[in-house]
């Protein structure tokens, strides 16, 4: 185990060498794993690392299993075990039934189940402002994404689709709403540069708002891929 040094602070980290292309950051239950490709100087990391210095040494305090935050709010889970997977919200507990007593994969279901019932309570809403500005419905898939909040998709048979992190169901509703919209404004324009902003500034207005806290965010998925 090595040490970084920072403002009379300490972040542990473990170096584990592979023969990969990317290397990875990885923050663990006291310390940072780093996966490195051997082509990339550990130097660089370290540096990336001091840069992000109280990211991730927070990222590393260990973060209750039982606890799962759901709109912003946390809750704690009591799990029952159950043929079929069910859950219910009483007050500041959230107690499921389920076969599978993997907390990860609990959480995710819930997480799922949060997200699409709040999608389909602002569907008409959002397909009104969308045929409004000339854009039209896609599709949505929710999946539990390691890196981003979403993306538009287009498949081999030219289907379109918009994959949204489960993850954006423990954050404030309004951040659904920020990368929703983004993703839209990516049906007419697929980069980042000035037409994509227009379009994204008609769909909702306070995106430069959201988009800036939305990176002070963390995914608490544990895993950052440095290029």
């Amino acid at each position: 185990m090595q040490k970084l040094i920072k403002n009379d602070k300490i972040l542990l980290y473990k170096v584990i060498e592979k023969n990969i292309k990317h290397s990875y950051i990885k923050p663990q239950d006291g310390y940072v794993l780093i996966t490195k490709s051997k082509h990339m100087p550990l130097e660089r990391i370290t540096n990336r690392l001091l840069d992000k210095f109280d990211y991730y040494l927070e990222s590393t305090k260990k973060i209750k299993e039982d606890i799962l935050y759901v709109w912003n709010k946390p809750y704690r889970l009591i799990v029952n075990e159950g043929k079929i997977f069910s859950y219910q919200i009483v007050d500041d507990v959230i107690i499921v039934n389920s076969k599978d007593n993997n907390y990860l994969n609990i959480k995710v279901r819930i997480l799922k189940e949060e997200l699409k019932n709040y999608l389909l309570s602002i569907r008409d809403e959002v397909v009104e402002k969308l045929h409004k500005n000339n854009y039209y419905e896609v599709p949505l898939k929710l999946k539990y994404l390691r890196s981003k909040y979403g993306s538009y998709n287009i498949n081999k048979k030219k289907e379109e689709y918009i994959v949204l992190n489960v993850y954006l169901a423990t954050l404030e509703k309004e951040f659904t709403l920020y990368v929703l919209y983004h993703e839209y404004a990516h049906q007419k324009v697929k980069n980042h540069q000035k037409d994509f902003y227009k379009g994204l500034n008609k769909l909702y207005k306070d995106h430069r708002e959201y988009q800036k806290k939305i990176k002070k965010k963390r995914l608490n998925i544990w895993y950052f891929m440095i290029l």
